[in-house]
C-alpha cells in the first residue's frame, strides 16, 4: 500500500508541473470590437493601472486575424510596463481592425482609439475580457 501511495504523489507532482508549464504566462487577455480608420489609423493602447511593473502586449488585428500593426510602441517581454504607465501599437496607413491586449497583471486596460490625419480622436473603443 505505502509503494502505490508513493507511486500515486509521484504523478500528482508530474501532473502539477506539467499544468504549470503549459498554464499561459498572461493572467489577462482583452480584446476591442472591429473599427475602420477610412483615414488616419487605428491606435491600441494599453495601460497599467497597477501598483507594480507587468508584461503587456498589444496588437492590431485585421479582419483575418493577422496581426496588421505597424509600429509597436510597448516594451518587448520580458521588458514591463511601468506602474501608471501607457504604449500603443499604431497601423502606419488607413485599416480595419481590432486590438488584442495581454498583460500579466489584472490591472491592465486597454482601447482602440480612431485618429484621423488631424491626429484627432474619431471613436474610443474599450477592450473587455
Amino acid at each position: 500500500m505505502k509503494a502505490r501511495f508513493e507511486t500515486g504523489l509521484g504523478a500528482v507532482a508530474i501532473i502539477a508541473s506539467m499544468a504549470a508549464a503549459s498554464s499561459s504566462a498572461y493572467a489577462t487577455e482583452l480584446f476591442t470590437p472591429a473599427s475602420q480608420a477610412p483615414v488616419g489609423q487605428i491606435r491600441c493602447v494599453i495601460t497599467n493601472v497597477g501598483t507594480t511593473p507587468t508584461e503587456v502586449t498589444a496588437a492590431i488585428l485585421g479582419q483575418n486575424g493577422v496581426d496588421i500593426t505597424g509600429v509597436n510602441g510597448c516594451p518587448q517581454p520580458p521588458s514591463k510596463l511601468a506602474a501608471g504607465a501607457f504604449c500603443s501599437s499604431i497601423t502606419t496607413a488607413p485599416v480595419a481592425g481590432y486590438c488584442r491586449f495581454t498583460s500579466q497583471s489584472i490591472k491592465a486596460r486597454g482601447v482602440l482609439l480612431v485618429v484621423d490625419i488631424a491626429n484627432a480622436v474619431v471613436s474610443a473603443l474599450p477592450a473587455t475580457k
